[in-house]
């Protein structure tokens, strides 16, 4: 992730696409407007860091169907929705499907800042969580199968002799195993150990290298 965070503003009325632009620029974040829901799907950039603003009721594409578009290409930027005039079901149904925020025309700059801000910094804490996590798989993938059962038996809560016995080893072996993984997964403790298990849900069903399953306002 680099360079500043960008607040993409999807909305056929200038003077919104303007006063969010506005909004960005006292924030210092990056503004990317557009006045077209197809010239945003066509250009906008998947793996920029930032948040969407976005107009219920765009005249080719409109906010909702972009917020499915999106979601069916899996992209996950956090999403604000704007609307002059509009029902309780399409809040709802925003709402439901993963929108931050909803705002009613005129809104609020300050609310509208403040959601921003929020967006911005869950998009960056999201896109680092994933980072932290792919990189925990590629750890994974190098643990070899025995240690892999040695982790689901640690995890199962197993003494050392325990395992040994399944395993139909002896119990040094286990040690050097169990050691040998946890440096694998720079875990310094059991506990470590335990998180970094946790934390790739359910890997150890997996093949090595198989990657994991990785408000209104009015």
């Amino acid at each position: 992730m680099s360079g500043k965070p960008t607040v993409f503003v999807v909305d056929h009325d200038p003077s919104t696409r303007d006063a969010v632009r506005d909004l960005a620029a006292e924030m210092r974040l990056d503004c990317k407007p557009y006045a077209s829901g197809f010239e945003f799907l066509d250009n906008f950039d998947r793996d920029r860091h930032g948040c969407l603003v976005l107009e219920v009721r765009i005249l080719d594409v409109s906010g909702p169907q972009i917020q499915r578009r999106l979601a069916a290409e899996g992209v996950k930027i956090p999403m604000i929705f704007l609307a002059a005039e509009t029902s309780g079901p399409v809040v709802v149904r925003v709402m439901r499907e993963g929108a931050l925020h909803f705002f009613e025309k005129p809104f609020d700059a300050e609310g509208l800042w403040e959601a921003i801000q929020n967006a911005v910094w869950l998009d960056r804490n999201r896109r680092e969580e994933e980072k932290r996590l792919r990189a925990l798989q590629r750890k994974f993938s190098t643990l070899r199968p025995e240690e892999r059962e040695v982790l689901r038996m640690v995890l199962e809560g197993r003494p050392n002799r325990e395992i040994a016995r399944v395993q139909d080893v002896s119990v040094r072996t286990v040690e050097a195993r169990r050691s040998h993984l946890m440096q694998k997964l720079d875990a310094g403790s059991v506990v470590e150990l335990v998180q970094a298990a946790f934390s790739v849900n359910g890997h150890l069903s997996r093949s090595p290298g198989e990657a994991p399953h990785a408000a209104a306002h009015g």
